[in-house]
């Protein structure tokens, strides 16, 4: 099997705006103990990497553990960077089970992945229709989808989500002639490819505005 060909069951969420911050200490903390067993189901440990910005520069955390001195690390408001979390602006966040290391080592997309991204920075002008988006994909031959059920289940809660939506899809679609390539990956979905063309933020908020085929629920 190429890369690209293994199947999951992903999840997408769109969050209410309102909702408290998913990347914050408190909420990150429910969402963390929801993921744990998934991610324990996944072929080797877990690592997270976030893109943030204090203003200036990029924030720099360095290599992020899936454990409580990792969570720590990169949310907002946490007993480690209460001081300093204040400034920052989050873009995204990402978990690869294994590690996105371990994926190049073995040539095999991740068992787990979660992508947590917010448009909040994104410089447009108007109210956010849905925040964040949140995406979670977990291989279908681990055997883990009630451990992927339950964290769907608690991150709609975390997130007061507007929209659930899922299907099942390959982890990128095929490009080229090589049979190699691919494009559309999973990993790319909550930046491009996720959306139907169109202002987003301007429409309904349901399974009509994503691209592909999606049901809800």
């Amino acid at each position: 099997m190429r890369f690209h060909e293994r199947v999951y069951d992903v999840a997408v969420l769109l969050g209410d705006p309102s909702a408290p911050q998913l990347w914050g200490w408190p909420a990150w903390q429910q969402a963390a103990r929801a993921l744990d067993p998934l991610v324990a189901a996944a072929r080797g440990p877990g690592a997270v990497r976030s893109a943030q910005y204090d203003g200036k520069e990029d924030v720099r955390f360095g290599r992020i553990g899936w454990n409580a001195a990792g969570h720590e690390k990169w949310t907002h408001g946490s007993p480690r960077t209460a001081d300093a979390s204040d400034r920052w602006r989050f873009l995204d966040v990402e978990l690869w089970a294994p590690s996105w290391t371990a994926v190049e080592r073995e040539r095999r997309p991740p068992d787990v992945f979660l992508h947590v991204t917010s448009g909040a920075h994104s410089g447009r002008k108007g109210p956010l229709a849905f925040e964040p988006i949140v995406v979670l994909a977990a291989a279908v031959d681990v055997g883990a989808g009630a451990q992927a059920e339950a964290a769907v289940a608690a991150l709609r809660e975390l997130c007061a989500a507007r929209l659930v939506a899922r299907s099942r899809r390959p982890w990128g679609l095929p490009f080229g002639t090589s049979g190699e390539g691919y494009t559309n990956g999973i990993q790319d979905l909550a930046s491009t490819g996720l959306f139907r063309p169109g202002d987003r933020h301007g429409r309904p908020v349901d399974v009509a505005t994503l691209a592909g085929e999606w049901s809800a629920g």
